[in-house]
C-alpha cells in the first residue's frame, strides 16, 4: 500500500513539473512571438518595413528598409549645408591641371574647365590576383579614358608573380609608353567611428576606402567590373558625378569627383550611423535619403548611362544584340565576381564570362 502511495505521489509531482515546464516555455514562446510581431508590424504601412534578400555570387545579402528607423537616423545626423557656394580644390601639380579655382560653376552646367583630375582608382581587398573581368575593365580605361595614372588600392604591395592577367595588363600599359599603373598598398578598414566593420569586411571596407580615396586624391572611381564605353572626361567639369535613377538609391560603381566635393564629406560623416549587418545601407541607401534627397544640387546626376541596373544592363550586355551599345552607355557594370555573372536574372544567372 505504501509503495502505491509513493508511486502516486511521484507521478503527481512529475505531472506538476511537466505542466510548469510547459507553461514556462509556452510563456517564453508567446512573448517572443509577440515581440517579433510588434517588431515586424510596428511601422504604419508595409512600405515602412521590408526585409529584402538577394544574392551576390555565393553571398546571401540581407537589405532592411525601415523608414521609421531611417527618420531617426536622419534626425541624429542632422546634415546641414551652410551655404550653396563651393570653390573647387587646388590642383595637384599634374600637367594641365588648372589653378584658377575661384571660377564659379554648378553641378548642372558645370565649371568652365575641368576640376577633377584624370586619375582612375580601383579598390581591391582580399586578393592578389587580377580577375579576367578586372583586366577587361583596365583595358577599357586605357584605350578609352586614357588617364594620367591608374591606381589599384590594395591590401598588398604587389600582385602574385604567377598572375597571368596582371602581366598582360603591364605589357599592355607599357606598350603605350604613356600611361602609368600603380599599386598603392592600403590597410583595409576594420572599424569606423568606433564600430567594427562586418559581416562583409571586404565589401564594407571597400566602400569606405573608395570614399576616402576620392576624398584624398579626387578623380574617377570604378568598380573592378566596370567596362568603360565612352570617355568620362565630360563629367570632369562637375563637383561630383554619380548614377542615380528616379525612385532608386544611388549607385557608387562609377563616381567622378573633386576631392573637396561636399557629397564626399557628408557621406563619410554619415558613417557615424554605421549598420554593419546591412549590405548597402551606408554605401548607397543612407547617402541617398540623408544627403541627396535633401541637397540634390551637390551632384551631377546621371540616369541609366552608367549602366549599373543589372536587370537592364545584363540582358543588354550579355544576351541581346545592339550595334550602338557603346554610344548608349558611358559605362557598363558587368555584375561579375571573378569570371561569373552574379546577377540572378533569367537566362543570365551563373553564365561564365568568356570574351
Amino acid at each position: 500500500m505504501l509503495l502505491k502511495v509513493c508511486r502516486w505521489r511521484f507521478m503527481l509531482r512529475s505531472m506538476t513539473v511537466l505542466i510548469v515546464v510547459i507553461i514556462l516555455f509556452g510563456t517564453i514562446y508567446l512573448t517572443h512571438l509577440s515581440e517579433r510581431q510588434i517588431e515586424m508590424h510596428e511601422p504604419s504601412s508595409d512600405d515602412d518595413y521590408k526585409i529584402k534578400e538577394f544574392h551576390h555570387g555565393n553571398l546571401v545579402i540581407i537589405n532592411i528598409i525601415n523608414k521609421t528607423r531611417d527618420k531617426e537616423v536622419i534626425n541624429r545626423l542632422n546634415i546641414q549645408l551652410d551655404n550653396d557656394v563651393w570653390i573647387p580644390d587646388d590642383g595637384y601639380n599634374i600637367t594641365g591641371w588648372p589653378q584658377d579655382t575661384d571660377v564659379a560653376g554648378n553641378n548642372i552646367t558645370g565649371w568652365p574647365r575641368d576640376i577633377v583630375p584624370n586619375i582612375v582608382h580601383y579598390v581591391l581587398f582580399g586578393q592578389r590576383k587580377i580577375s579576367y573581368v578586372h583586366m577587361l575593365s583596365i583595358f577599357s580605361v586605357v584605350r578609352i579614358q586614357k588617364p594620367e595614372v591608374i591606381f589599384i588600392h590594395c591590401d598588398c604591395h604587389k600582385m602574385d608573380d604567377d598572375d597571368e592577367n596582371w602581366h598582360r595588363i603591364l605589357n599592355f600599359v607599357n606598350a603605350t609608353n604613356r600611361y602609368v599603373i600603380h599599386i598603392n598598398e592600403v590597410m583595409i578598414p576594420t572599424e569606423i567611428y568606433g564600430k567594427k566593420i562586418g559581416p562583409y569586411p571586404n565589401f564594407h571596407g571597400g566602400d569606405i576606402t573608395r570614399f576616402r580615396t576620392l576624398r584624398k586624391f579626387g578623380g574617377i572611381y570604378l568598380d573592378n567590373d566596370v567596362f568603360v564605353c565612352q570617355s568620362l572626361n565630360g563629367f570632369r567639369k562637375f563637383e561630383f558625378t554619380l548614377g542615380w535613377e528616379v525612385g532608386e538609391f544611388l549607385g557608387n560603381q562609377v563616381m567622378i569627383g573633386n576631392r573637396n566635393a561636399r557629397f564626399l564629406k557628408f557621406t563619410l560623416d554619415s558613417y557615424r550611423e554605421y549598420y554593419p549587418d546591412e549590405w548597402y545601407y551606408n554605401a548607397g541607401e543612407l547617402p541617398t535619403i540623408a544627403i541627396l534627397n535633401k541637397y540634390p544640387q551637390l551632384i551631377h546626376r546621371v540616369k541609366r548611362k552608367f549602366g549599373y541596373d543589372a536587370s537592364v544592363t545584363c540582358p543588354y550586355f550579355y544576351k541581346e544584340y545592339h550595334s550602338d551599345w557603346q554610344s548608349e552607355f558611358y559605362a557598363f557594370h558587368m555584375i561579375a565576381r571573378g569570371n561569373e555573372i552574379s546577377w540572378k536574372g533569367s537566362h543570365v544567372s551563373g553564365k561564365k564570362i568568356i570574351l
